[in-house]
């Protein structure tokens, strides 16, 4: 983000407003305050790849204060044979229970109690909630005592984003370009914002392209050979460029 223009810290910028702004007018606020003229192009690129499709959501939408956090150390992974695989290995040596519904989270006497419709209860010493951020914001899942009125504005106030991810499976690859994350230097009009080359990642012959954001939103109801064609345009550019 820091390259699209030079000067004072982006950062320095965001903590300096008295209240939360999106990373839209922090952007703005940062080129007003640096004085330079901001390249478009790499700013539509940053927008659509780095903010888009690794929030799921655009600038308009997300918190300057927050957006930007670390996060945790250590490189990207992809899950192969499927997210099963990834669940068997986060329930190795738990107990899982199904068809357990709950609706009351309640603290009682040190222990917690996960409560059922039916009024059936487990007890447990701890306990991590995962739910959905939908069922948090609904009426279907309870606590006793309730959340302090601070977490309960936070639930309020989040929003889901949406990332899609079109993937494309030919016969083998046509292309020789050995990376393995591809990007348009101007993406332009292009609902994508970045593609992955999993041939480079595990053999196969698969591109997977990512949309988020508006974009992912206004391309969710176009047909299948809507996106196929936009996608073939995106590809048409690597392989014109000798990839």
């Amino acid at each position: 983000h820091h390259s699209i223009v030079d000067g004072e810290s982006g950062t320095e910028i965001m903590a300096e407003a008295e209240t939360d702004i999106s990373v839209a007018a922090a952007i703005d606020e940062f080129g007003d305050a640096v004085g330079n003229d901001v390249d478009e192009v790499a700013l539509a690129r940053v927008l659509k790849t780095e903010i888009a499709t690794e929030f799921a959501a655009d600038a308009e939408d997300l918190s300057a204060y927050y957006a930007f956090e670390e996060g945790t150390e250590g490189e990207d992974q992809l899950v192969t044979g499927g997210y099963m695989n990834l669940a068997e290995g986060v329930l190795e040596g738990a107990e899982l229970r199904l068809g357990h519904p709950v609706s009351m989270v309640r603290l009682s006497q040190g222990e917690v109690e996960l409560v059922g419709p039916d009024g059936a209860s487990i007890l447990a010493d701890r306990v991590v909630i995962t739910v959905p951020l939908g069922v948090l914001q609904s009426e279907n899942l309870t606590f006793e005592p309730e959340l302090p009125a601070t977490h309960v504005e936070a639930i309020a106030s989040l929003g889901m984003g949406l990332l899609d991810k079109l993937w494309l499976r030919f016969d083998k690859p046509f292309w020789t370009e050995p990376a393995a994350i591809w990007t348009l230097g101007d993406p332009g009009d292009s609902p994508f914002g970045d593609w992955y080359n999993l041939a480079a990642i595990n053999g196969s012959p698969i591109l997977l392209g990512l949309m988020g954001g508006a974009s992912a939103r206004a391309w969710s109801a176009k047909s299948e050979p809507e996106l196929v064609a936009a996608a073939m345009l995106d590809l048409e550019q690597f392989v014109n460029a000798g990839w």
